[in-house]
């Protein structure tokens, strides 16, 4: 742990998402991956914005605050064998239930770790929903089938615990 909450929500992250079953690694922000390092969990630092209000309250120091802390948490799978989606290595394996079984296996991950869940407020932990190329009018399965996760942390900021 650091002085930082928001660093260990993150770094926590990037230890929870390596837990999840048959991905062969998890990236904190990265730039590009290779086709051939899927299935593969990139995880973004995201936005980070003040919840509670401090205005007009006579400080001198900026005084404890609730942030909300949004990272991106992307499953990047590797591309079908055919347009048709299908199968993976001449398998049956289409990619609809395979990001389905992502979906599980990351959400309740996180949602249900003790040191993450010690880190936020009370009721500071909510998983906000997903997108993905599976959709019209995206490229389906340019990379290979992906999913990004869009969850949010709220925590306890106070700078006066923050050493440069």
């Amino acid at each position: 742990m650091t002085n930082d909450r928001r660093e260990d929500i993150l770094a926590r992250l990037q230890v929870v998402l390596g837990g999840v079953p048959n991905v062969r690694g998890v990236w904190r922000d990265r730039g590009v991956l290779k086709q051939s390092m899927a299935p593969a969990i990139l995880l973004l630092d995201g936005n980070e914005t003040r919840q509670t209000r401090v205005e007009g309250r006579g400080h001198t120091q900026m005084p404890p605050a609730v942030f909300t802390l949004k990272p991106q948490i992307a499953i990047l799978l590797p591309p079908r064998d055919t347009v048709q989606n299908l199968t993976l290595g001449g398998v049956p394996q289409p990619i609809g239930p395979d990001l389905s079984a992502y979906r599980v296996a990351i959400i309740a991950a996180v949602l249900n770790d003790e040191q993450i869940i010690w880190m936020c407020e009370p009721n500071g932990l909510t998983y906000d929903g997903f997108t993905t190329d599976m959709r019209v009018g995206q490229e389906l399965g340019a990379f290979g089938p992906w999913m990004l996760f869009m969850f949010s942390f709220n925590y306890t900021f106070d700078a006066s615990q923050l050493v440069a």
